[in-house]
């Protein structure tokens, strides 16, 4: 089967929630880029699409990872390259317990679960250290808005197949 963007279902990701439980979330990548001191005392922000990875660990557990991007701008937030001042990148990795036998719809439901309820558990780790990161830089303050389950699909795409390839077996062996 060739992988296709999915058009996000949230029947289909209410049908796996009951059945999976959220194990972990790590930051696997932080940076941040400040490209000039802002002209401005009022800055914005633009989130970038979110394009989610996701894979299998093994016969439970699933991965998926979640590579946000803002840019800084100056004043209002017009859309021009010379009003951004700054970015950052984190990439949040998210580990799933899934029985995937009690789900109806099988499998095909789980690319919904991780993109719809997967982002509304990693936002609050983005939104959090986009506004430590900013007050660390000494820049005006910048909170994100929560997010909320009606926007998600407009800020994330998912394939329907698993993007990631994982090779646990050497990283869970004994060493000698």
């Amino acid at each position: 089967m060739n992988a296709q963007r999915v058009d996000l279902d949230v029947a289909k990701a209410s049908a796996c929630a009951p059945h999976a439980r959220l194990v972990d979330i790590v930051p696997v990548e932080v940076i941040a880029r400040l490209l000039q001191q802002p002209t401005s005392t009022s800055i914005s922000f633009r989130i970038e699409k979110l394009k989610i990875s996701w894979g299998k660990r093994d016969d439970k557990t699933w991965v998926a990872v979640f590579p946000f991007e803002v840019n800084f701008l100056c004043g209002d937030g017009a859309d021009k390259e010379q009003d951004v001042f700054g970015s950052m990148r984190l990439a949040l990795l998210a580990l799933y317990e899934v029985n995937l036998d009690k789900v109806i719809g099988g499998p095909d439901a789980l690319p919904h679960f991780l993109a719809i309820t997967g982002t509304l558990h990693a936002w609050p780790y983005f939104r959090a250290e986009v506004q430590s990161l900013t007050a660390k830089l000494r820049l005006p303050s910048l909170t994100l808005p929560v997010l909320l389950s009606g926007a998600v699909a407009e800020l994330c795409e998912i394939e329907s197949e698993p993007t990631l390839t994982l090779d646990v077996s050497s990283a869970d062996a004994p060493s000698e």
